[in-house]
């Protein structure tokens, strides 16, 4: 069941980040043509799985039990949004629900009697691998909005236009995928004091500014804790298998 989790959350992720650009999350919180259009796109992701295990009837019907269960909620989700304006919440509700589909789709899965899975590969082997590139892909792109999301609910440096590519904040998540990704590997390799000397060079560099604006003072401890915070927790879960 673990190795089934991983891999509906790894392709989950691709298809609905890595496979979505900021354009076409805009428009479909417009237009419900783009709902579709982003559910057909995320569909497409879910194709990988067969590159793990043999093509089933059953494993098939649980795939496309997934992939609607999130045009529903995207669908229902964009209701709210036209109903309520720009809601930040509902990014943290949208993809908690998601999730809990994933999860109860794959009790689904492994409760069906007639089931019978055929692995190509030894997943047992890669399982490791694979908890690891889940790791790497949600310290990056889902982060970043996650902490844009939280970032602007409570007005923190709202002055600045946080979705601008042209914006200098486009290097502040540059640096923040780096400092997520090396809090990651050296969690790994149990070098906790380094990752103190990390920020304490990452204030350094920022002491002048740190010092002269409040409002960003206020942004660059938010975030650092945020990312902080997120690398911890996806180590844990993913890495550790705390729960999973």
């Amino acid at each position: 069941m673990k190795n089934l989790i991983i891999i509906l959350i790894l392709l989950h992720i691709i298809g609905d980040f890595y496979f979505q650009s900021q354009k076409l999350a805009d428009l479909k919180n417009n237009k419900y043509k783009y709902v579709v259009f982003h559910s057909l796109i995320y569909s497409s992701s879910f194709l990988f799985i067969f590159l793990f295990y043999e093509f089933s009837i059953s494993l098939f019907i649980t795939v496309l039990i997934l992939i609607f269960s999130h045009y529903i909620i995207d669908s229902i989700k964009y209701v709210f949004l036209k109903k309520f304006k720009s809601n930040n919440s509902f990014f943290i509700i949208d993809q908690l629900l998601h999730i809990f589909c994933l999860l109860l789709v794959v009790l689904f899965y492994y409760r069906t009697d007639y089931l019978i899975v055929i692995q190509r590969f030894n997943l047992n082997q890669i399982q490791k691998y694979l908890q690891f590139i889940v790791s790497i892909l949600l310290i990056f792109k889902p982060a970043n909005i996650l902490i844009k999301n939280i970032l602007n609910k409570n007005n923190i440096n709202s002055e600045i236009e946080l979705s601008n590519e042209n914006s200098p904040l486009r290097l502040g998540r540059m640096i923040g995928n780096f400092e997520r990704l090396l809090i990651l590997l050296l969690l790994c390799v149990n070098q906790y004091v380094v990752i103190g000397y990390i920020f304490t060079a990452k204030s350094i560099a920022r002491w002048k500014k740190l010092t002269e604006d409040k409002d960003f003072a206020e942004y660059y401890l938010v975030g650092t804790l945020l990312s902080v915070i997120i690398s911890i927790v996806v180590y844990f879960i993913f890495i550790e298998g705390v729960i999973i």
